[in-house]
């Protein structure tokens, strides 16, 4: 069995380990958990074949079993949700780029927390009638803590904001810079597009285009994904085509640069993990495995804090999106017909790897939100290709309207008419009929169910796709 191949259902077995620690609360002896071990170690070092598989997925279950206990235990002793329904007095920094809300609320994230003088784990959303704050401040609030859904577990309404440190991060500042160039080449709402597709900022666009996006299965180019730090690195090591060090250094420093300006998201992460993997192993000349260097990502990234699996839905489907991806789209496309032309292939590749990471994601989105999107295939496959360009031509208007904002705005016509027909297209995409699904409450059953026939379908094809995943990725 490859190594590679046994870090990947290690990693599997480790997940399902720290998922069964958090579902059940099970109270197993130490000296069980040892002989455990001692029983896997043993077992990788003297067998072969299917048992030596068993061994290490034995020892991946056992390990994420005690790490999920070890958390579980550190979030009852406190954790940001254990305030709910108190008044509270929490200080903090803020985490992403504050917006107005439709509803007339100044709404940002908190991180860093600190209650009573403790440290506190978790991230608050925090609801203002006030917007006097801005990324990367230390900030204090006080009010009444309720329970939120999504990226925060807890939220306060109506808080009272106080600043308390006005510094930012550089990065953050330089971000800013660009936000205001943008400004000035573009209009409001253009701007605010295009800071979502740069930085992952939804503060800045409209609430009808965003419901457009979501019924579309569009949301993830303006959330702080993968995909957008993908772009990046990916136009970087095209630029700086030498494997050298030098090389090496200034790309690893670009994605550093920006995960900081995008507030470590945790999907952010995951991406820039994974491409210092990537990078890594091509500046060693090393044979890029795609599935391990995943595995090798989910797995130090759960180590570090298993909050990624068991509260973080952005986490959760950025790395279904990829073992979509990685997994079901070759399968598929082992199943189309090989006589075809070559730009028809490309084309087809491009459905098929959008259709992959929906199928992979659209359990859990039903699950959470109660809803998904029937049109995102062909919504992806209409409106991805164009998203590299538009980063890199807002990245220039973004540069031009710094330097002179009237000169920015007459060169960047192009982009507005470009800009404004993507919107037109993802308006017309969300109007047709059956774009969206609503099947209301989704069990934990039938998502389960779910993932259990795309599993069903990715071993029975699994032979006829050996080939075709390198040359789709």
């Amino acid at each position: 069995m490859k190594r590679t191949t046994s870090l990947v259902w290690g990693t599997v077995a480790w997940l399902v380990g720290l998922g069964f620690a958090a579902t059940y609360d099970l109270h197993v002896h130490l000296a069980l958990i040892v002989a455990a071990l001692f029983m896997a170690g043993m077992g990788i070092l003297r067998l072969r074949g299917r048992m030596k598989l068993v061994a290490i997925l034995l020892l991946g279950f056992v390990l994420g079993l005690v790490r999920g206990h070890m958390y579980i235990a550190d979030q009852r002793w406190y954790d940001v949700q254990d305030i709910v329904g108190q008044h509270a007095t929490i200080s903090g920094r803020v985490s992403d780029e504050p917006g107005w809300s439709k509803e007339g609320f100044f709404e940002f994230y908190m991180s860093e927390l600190i209650v009573d003088g403790r440290n506190t784990p978790g991230t608050l959303k925090v609801k203002s009638q006030v917007g006097n704050v801005l990324e990367g401040q230390h900030v204090e609030v006080v009010g009444k803590v309720g329970r939120a859904l999504g990226r925060a577990p807890a939220q306060i309404w109506y808080a009272k904001v106080t600043l308390l440190d006005h510094h930012q991060p550089y990065p953050i500042r330089f971000k800013q810079i660009l936000s205001m160039g943008l400004a000035s080449a573009l209009s409001r709402e253009q701007a605010g597009f295009v800071r979502g597709l740069l930085f992952g900022s939804r503060s800045g666009i409209s609430s009808a285009l965003e419901a457009d996006l979501r019924v579309d299965g569009l949301s993830h180019i303006i959330a702080v994904s993968g995909y957008n730090l993908t772009i990046i690195v990916g136009a970087l090591t095209i630029m700086v085509r030498r494997k050298s060090l030098n090389t090496l250094l200034i790309v690893l420093t670009a994605i550093g640069l920006y995960v900081i300006m995008t507030g470590f998201a945790a999907s952010i992460l995951r991406a820039a993990l994974m491409s210092v993997v990537l990078l890594v192993c091509r500046y060693t000349r090393r044979k890029v495995d795609l599935p391990a260097a995943l595995a090798v990502t989910v797995f130090a990234m759960t180590t570090w804090s298993p909050r990624y699996l068991l509260q973080d839905i952005g986490w959760q489907l950025s790395v279904l999106a990829l073992v979509g991806v990685l997994v079901v789209a070759p399968r598929i496309a082992a199943l189309r017909d090989r006589q075809i032309s070559s730009w028809k292939q490309i084309v087809l590749d491009i459905l098929i790897v959008s259709l992959a990471a929906h199928l992979a994601t659209a359990p859990l989105i039903a699950y959470y939100f109660g809803t998904f999107s029937l049109i995102a295939p062909i919504a992806n496959l209409t409106i991805l290709p164009a998203v590299p360009a538009l980063m890199f031509a807002g990245l220039l208007a973004a540069t031009f309207g710094v330097i002179n904002a009237e000169i920015a705005f007459a060169l960047m016509w192009p982009l507005r008419q470009a800009i404004m027909v993507i919107e037109h297209i993802i308006s017309w995409f969300a109007r047709w009929p059956l774009a969206e699904l609503v099947p209301g409450d989704v069990s934990i059953v039938g998502v389960c169910l779910s993932y259990a026939v795309l599993a069903l379908f990715a071993v029975l094809y699994s032979a006829k796709s050996r080939n075709i995943r390198s040359k789709m990725v």
